[in-house]
């Protein structure tokens, strides 16, 4: 399944449902499709927030393949291109307001990886297991 969002704030709670509704339709159980909706919203807020600098009229794409036991979901924007050290882990003593959003998602996906051989914008994957 295929959909595509405006990078407005407003639709974030939209495609977040969407995949929530999904993974619960398919056997997830409520804490791991609410951990999906969390890693969805998480990533396509940063598409919306860094990679389109918060404009509010570019394509996020979202795919979402599913399989007997995950579900993949990828993220396709076309901003400005994430910087490998902006998904490395870091030491969660080192607060800071902004920066959570990857550490949370490599915790609540089995699997997660950002595509960078595209020549422009960002291309992420993350992954569930039932």
């Amino acid at each position: 399944m295929r959909i595509q969002i405006p990078s407005h704030p407003r639709h974030l709670s939209s495609a977040r449902d969407f995949v929530f509704h999904l993974a619960m339709a398919e056997g997830f159980s409520y804490s791991d499709a609410a951990d999906i909706r969390l890693a969805v919203g998480e990533i396509i807020y940063y598409s919306i927030i860094h990679s389109y600098l918060g404009k509010n009229d570019f394509p996020v794409f979202l795919e979402v393949l599913l399989f007997p036991k995950k579900m993949e979901i990828r993220i396709r924007d076309f901003g400005k291109k994430l910087q490998e050290k902006d998904i490395s882990s870091f030491d969660l003593s080192d607060f800071r307001v902004e920066g959570l959003g990857m550490h949370i998602i490599k915790q609540v996906t089995d699997h997660f990886y950002l595509d960078s051989t595209r020549e422009k914008g960002n291309h992420f994957v993350i992954m569930k297991l039932k």
